[in-house]
């Protein structure tokens, strides 16, 4: 079992490579669920408590806020970027 978590994993993050360096509209959800200094966000291809989420590292915005992420990071589930002005 714990092989075939780690090809999980490892395909995972290759996926979620493809992402860095792409803006995309993301639904801000809140404050990360894991440090209040992050703010967490979901993309159209992640669906609640199925997949990774965005991790906003710069930028200020409420819940509900649908906004452009510049994506600069990917980790095996998460996606990690900051909200691009305008």
């Amino acid at each position: 079992m714990d092989y075939l978590l780690a090809v999980q994993a490892e395909l995972s993050a290759e996926i979620q490579k493809k992402y860095i360096g792409r803006v995309e509209p993301v639904l801000v959800e809140g404050l990360c669920s894991e440090t209040d200094l992050l703010l967490q966000g979901r993309t159209r291809y992640q669906a609640p408590e199925v997949d990774g989420c965005v991790l906003i590292n710069d930028g200020t915005a409420s819940p509900g806020d649908v906004l452009s992420v510049a994506i600069t990071e990917a980790q095996v589930y998460d996606l990690v970027g900051g909200i691009v002005a305008g």
